[in-house]
């Protein structure tokens, strides 16, 4: 039988192989994001895959994720709490709550601005998103 999450198992914390919950993941603030944290539950963190990265995004009100885009990745986002605006470079503006998927093909310019008081989402990638693939762009 294994330990129950978080079980100190000789002084240290056991990792499941297939289970991950966000207080075991990897926690950072990705490039051109104002006040979000972001948990890596799957990718280059957390429970290793080869193809896509699934995070866990968490922003507070007037959060924002400035223009950009991804030259090699698409990226899916799944609300699962809160509300925010969408932009995208293309010129369509959008509202997105709880339930909602928000679809970024690679290459397509977006912003997100958050209008609740917290936001949290599942944002997947694929491929892996890598630092260099986050580009700016100027609106």
């Amino acid at each position: 039988m294994e330990p129950a999450k978080g079980f100190q198992f000789g002084g240290t914390m056991k990792k499941r192989k297939h289970v991950i919950h966000p207080s075991e993941a990897e926690v950072y603030t990705p490039p051109r994001h104002k006040n979000t944290l972001n948990y890596r539950l799957a990718g280059k963190g957390g429970i290793i895959t080869e193809n896509l990265e699934i995070v866990l995004g968490m922003l507070k009100k007037g959060s924002e994720a400035e223009y950009h885009c991804h030259k090699l990745s698409e990226q899916a986002l799944f609300v699962l709490e809160g509300e925010c605006e969408l932009e995208t470079h293309d010129g369509c503006k959008e509202k997105a709550s709880p339930e909602d998927l928000m679809i970024f093909p690679k290459g397509l310019g977006h912003r997100i601005l958050v209008t609740s008081k917290m936001f949290r989402a599942l944002v997947i990638y694929s491929p892996k998103l890598e630092e260099t693939d986050i580009v700016p762009i100027d609106k």
